[in-house]
């Protein structure tokens, strides 16, 4: 999953960067997006729900990491914090806020108080991941950033796509287990510096 939404950015432009500050920033966008997908895929039965919910914590921080970048780093970038701002802006923020809410009611004395039914619990934790991720699919296809390319934006779309509606296919082929939440949070790490490396690499 980390490997297909990289390597989707890099299909048109592999060597246009924006900037080490830009491209670190963005790759970290890229890692959340990945993780969340992974996550997804990821949790079938059965699942090892320790595991699962500190990557789930790893991934909050990850996203919120991605905003606060742009917002410490440049200050002219609060104007998407303001309205009129693009739509799309707004969704990623959406996005950050609902991964936020998914993870707090997910906690074990919330989730008992609001969902007394494991299954209506389940239901709602799945449709809010699914919000989660159609809203951050539209905030990267619509900021146009690394994905300029009509069938890029269509591949990007189509893999967000698959590993929500496909992911019993995925789970049969390729068995996905979550792994432990270190090891996603190094990944991130490590491919958040190779995609700015790349981008920002001498010709």
């Amino acid at each position: 999953m980390f490997a297909a939404v990289y390597a989707m950015t890099f299909i048109a432009t592999p060597s246009l960067g924006a900037g080490w500050f830009w491209d670190i920033g963005n790759g970290i966008g890229f890692a959340a997006f990945g993780g969340l997908l992974f996550l997804t895929v990821s949790s079938g039965r059965p699942l090892n729900v320790r595991s699962h919910q500190r990557t789930g914590y790893i991934l909050l921080f990850i996203a919120m990491a991605h905003a606060f970048w742009f917002l410490l780093g440049d200050a002219a970038l609060s104007q998407y914090l303001k309205p009129g701002a693009p739509g799309y802006m707004w969704l990623g923020l959406f996005s950050l806020a609902l991964l936020a809410a998914m993870i707090t009611v997910a906690l074990p004395t919330d989730r008992q108080r609001l969902y007394p039914d494991h299954s209506k619990f389940h239901y709602w934790h799945r449709l809010m991941a699914k919000s989660t991720i159609a809203a951050a699919t539209y905030h990267i296809l619509a900021s146009g950033f690394y994905l300029n390319n009509g069938y890029q934006k269509a591949l990007f779309a189509g893999l967000a796509l698959f590993a929500l509606i496909g992911r019993p296919a995925l789970t049969r082929l390729f068995h996905p287990a979550a792994t432990s939440p270190f090891s996603v949070l190094l990944l991130c790490i490590v491919m958040t510096l190779l995609f700015a490396a790349a981008r920002n690499a001498p010709l």
